[in-house]
């Protein structure tokens, strides 16, 4: 049983992308290309996905760490590249 999850887990991406593509050339061939241009981008949107639960969740939370000078200035300050500068001594945000 475990196969079978692991199966459809690594082609979850592949298939993500075949019906994207698969949309994108339907709306084509039905519309123009211009007009799938424009529709393509609004038919998607309304799509419940994990980058549109994060942007939920980052909306939410954004105003309560603009609001807590701390929390603003550990944002602001902090870098997210590998090796940037470490979160200051007693910060209240995780390594």
């Amino acid at each position: 049983m475990t196969g079978h999850f692991r199966l459809v887990r690594y082609g979850i991406p592949v298939h993500n992308i075949s019906m994207n593509l698969l949309a994108q050339y339907l709306l084509k061939c039905f519309i123009g290309e211009e007009e799938a241009l424009k529709t393509y981008p609004v038919l998607i949107s309304g799509l419940k996905h994990k980058t549109s639960e994060m942007n939920e969740r980052i909306s939410i939370l954004a105003p309560i760490a603009s609001s807590s000078p701390e929390l603003k200035r550990i944002i602001l300050e902090d870098s997210s590249e590998p090796g940037g500068s470490a979160r200051p001594a007693g910060s209240i945000l995780p390594h």
